[in-house]
């Protein structure tokens, strides 16, 4: 819905919620500006994933482990840093299994040689993602498994206040329009 934000809006409302607490933007991919949507009096997608990150505390980049994932994390690494400047941004390695080839290290040396990283984070690829999107619940839902762990390890790392902080094995559940649920 990105074509009905008004110019601003995004900035406006980051800064309103910044008081509140954490707050998680989902961005586009691509960088480069898009001067033709600018000239339609709307931001385009591009810009606003520039004023995100113009505005953001913290950044993490997710990429995938697979020859095509890793170029494009590594394009996205170079292009980020002339985006975001000296400030390191953490990346997570979406989906990682041995059945690729590469171990762990061998993907942390690519990834550290093309952007400064703070650290760098294995989701692996994990069978619970399908029984959520099946089953229409939540990873936290579904039950205790290694991505759960790793999701909690990243949040607690970034945000160490964080409901995942709290015991480091624990995500508080939110359901939409139900408020908070333990």
């Amino acid at each position: 819905r990105w074509v009905e934000v008004r110019p601003g809006a995004l900035e406006a409302l980051l800064e309103a919620l910044r008081p509140r607490g954490p707050v998680v933007v989902d961005t586009g991919f691509c960088l480069e500006p898009d001067p033709a949507a600018e000239l339609a009096g709307r931001p385009s997608r591009n810009g606003l994933t520039l004023a995100a990150l113009g505005t953001a505390d913290q950044v993490v980049v997710v990429g995938t482990p697979d020859p095509v994932g890793l170029s494009r994390l590594a394009r996205g690494l170079v292009d980020l840093r002339e985006t975001v400047g000296p400030r390191s941004v953490w990346v997570v390695v979406n989906r990682q299994r041995a059945s690729l080839g590469w171990s762990e290290a061998d993907v942390i040396s690519m990834v550290r040689g093309f952007g400064r990283v703070a650290e760098v984070y294995f989701f692996p690829d994990d069978p619970i993602v399908d029984r959520a999107l099946v089953s229409g619940h939540t990873i936290v839902e579904v039950g205790d498994s290694p991505l759960r762990h790793a999701v909690s390890r990243l949040v607690t790392d970034l945000v160490p206040t964080s409901p995942a902080s709290t015991n480091g094995r624990r995500i508080k559940r939110r359901t939409a329009g139900r408020g908070r649920r333990g």
